[in-house]
């Protein structure tokens, strides 16, 4: 079936209508509200996932949801990627949706974020910190989805021009607010572009609103600074990566605009950091948030987290239930206003590779990778003239293919003749340190790796 931009752009504005204003209401209520609310929604949640989802159906038998308190979520089994995305078929409870037509529509997607049979949204993610996610939503999930990006001070009025310096893919979480938006009113500047062109778009139609990447709009202020880019924004807000106090001066200070901070997942999870504060104020009211150490054991106000545990109450599709995210989490006293999760946030460094001039983004890399079909996991090195890139597969992938468009896109960067390999592996090698996997190796880390192997 086929379902036109405007059809998808109508659908969805009727249910944020609907769901805006309750989740603005729910922004202000006191701790005791918003925990009996959560509650309820747990509960809710854990009958749907027992009752159609096989995988949560085994992992949580014995469990009485019309029972459960909050207080009782640290006796269930911790949720990773990796289980998630293993038994991908088996976790979702819709029986329409497999990972192999999920991969499909993702691999066929453009800019634009499309319906998948008509009634669903696939999320892609796959940065840095971890390997390939697929996550799907039904229309009034992608509505809650947006409801929580949206500023406190509302939408963006209709005569405004926002321009959204981010993503190229329709299957990132930066993409639902350009599909929402729609029409003339919207200017996508792809971060995977050559910087010169990034420039001449912005000039070509100045924005009254920006959102983008912070390693980009920082390189884009000092091309305001250099008097090649002419903007003049109301207000910035930044996404995606961790925004540096540097970083963050020097966007302000060459737009003369306010720069917002956000935290986002394609898992569901958001918080907003108004200017002037270095803590996010989470949306609990659609995400329960545990902060833990390695052992999955609570840690207390003040000190790091060594990841946090999701459970999204919105996402009846696929249930995300004790969700591992190996971001690093502080929490911050209590807002006397809200009871919502206050809380700094460490980790999701952005940036790239640079080659001589050219600065080549890391979603420029990923985008590629990380929508190919069969792609699990990946290790992206770079080299002097190009990248080799290592990846785990599940079925057939064609190197040769994948290769193409990764130099493709480095072309498109400006990288002139790149070169490209990639070598499907078994496994990749964890660092005997952290025990984790770098992923991306700039190159002095792949010079560093080599060493060691040496």
């Amino acid at each position: 079936m086929t379902v036109t931009p405007e059809e998808v752009r109508r659908r969805l504005r009727a249910s944020l209508g609907v769901r805006l204003p309750m989740h603005r209401e729910r922004m202000g209520w006191s701790r005791e509200h918003l925990v009996a609310y959560q509650r309820d929604g747990l509960r809710r949640l854990l009958a749907h996932a027992i009752a159609n989802s096989p995988f949560h159906a085994a992992r949580l038998h014995g469990v009485r949801p019309d029972r459960f308190e909050l207080e009782d979520l640290g006796s269930l089994p911790v949720m990773t990627k990796a289980e998630m995305m293993e038994s991908f078929d088996d976790v979702v409870t819709d029986r329409r949706l497999t990972l192999a037509s999920v991969e499909a529509h993702v691999a066929a997607m453009g800019d634009v974020p499309e319906p998948l049979q008509g009634d669903f949204f696939a999320l892609t993610s796959g940065g840095s910190s971890g390997r390939k996610g697929l996550f799907v939503y039904d229309f009034d999930g992608v509505a809650d989805l947006v409801a929580e990006l949206i500023p406190p001070g509302g939408p963006v009025p209709p005569e405004k021009v926002v321009a959204s310096v981010s993503s190229p893919s329709g299957a990132h979480a930066s993409g639902l607010g350009a599909a929402l938006r729609g029409g003339q009113g919207q200017i996508r500047v792809p971060v995977t572009l050559p910087l010169a062109e990034m420039v001449r778009r912005l000039n070509e139609r100045p924005p009254d609103f920006v959102f983008g990447y912070p390693s980009v709009l920082r390189r884009l202020a000092r091309e305001q600074q250099a008097g090649r880019l002419s903007s003049r924004p109301e207000r910035i807000t930044v996404g995606s990566e961790q925004l540096e106090p540097e970083a963050k001066y020097e966007i302000s200070a060459a737009f003369d605009a306010p720069v917002f901070n956000t935290y986002g997942t394609s898992e569901g999870l958001f918080g907003t950091c108004p200017p002037g504060t270095d803590a996010f104020t989470f949306a609990t009211d659609f995400v329960i948030v545990e902060l833990v150490d390695e052992r999955n054991e609570p840690v207390p106000p003040g000190t790091p987290s060594a990841r946090i545990l999701v459970t999204n109450l919105f996402n009846t599709v696929q249930p995300l239930i004790r969700y591992a995210i190996d971001d690093r989490f502080v929490r911050r006293p209590d807002a006397p206003d809200h009871g919502h999760l206050v809380a700094t946030v460490e980790g999701r460094r952005g940036g790239g590779f640079i080659y001589g001039d050219t600065h080549v983004h890391i979603v420029t890399v990923l985008g590629p990778v990380v929508k190919a079909r069969g792609v699990v996991d990946y290790r992206i090195r770079q080299t002097s003239d190009g990248l080799d890139v290592e990846v785990v597969v599940h079925g057939d992938v064609d190197p040769s293919a994948l290769e193409a468009d990764v130099r493709r896109a480095l072309l498109e960067a400006g990288l002139r003749d790149p070169k490209v390999s990639v070598r499907i592996v078994d496994h990749l090698e964890r660092d005997p340190t952290t025990g984790k996997v770098r992923r991306l190796l700039p190159l002095e880390a792949s010079a560093d790796i080599a060493g060691e192997r040496a």
